[in-house]
């Protein structure tokens, strides 16, 4: 074990993706964390129930961060029910 305390480097191959980067961009952002947070402690929400859990977020802005942390697998959207249409969030 080393007991030096040099920053230890995280290598990316060229400008392609790289998960630490992405990883670190989306925990940034505002919103990202808490709507992570709401739904870890609450378990699966639909969209409204979310919205009662995150304080402040507007639909739009919800709606955006949903989508992003779907595209990139930090969430899984479930449909629950045709009519009325219902989706969950976990």
């Amino acid at each position: 074990m080393s007991t030096d305390s040099e920053p230890l480097e995280v290598w990316c191959a060229g400008s392609d993706w790289c998960p630490i980067t992405t990883t670190a961009t989306l925990i940034g952002k505002k919103w990202h964390p808490v709507v992570i947070h709401r739904l870890l402690e609450n378990g699966p929400l639909g969209f409204n129930a979310l919205k009662e859990e995150v304080d402040g977020i507007s639909g739009k802005v919800q709606s955006d961060v949903l989508e992003d942390l779907e595209e990139h697998g930090f969430i899984n959207r479930t449909v629950v029910s045709e009519k009325p249409f219902r989706v969950e969030y976990s």
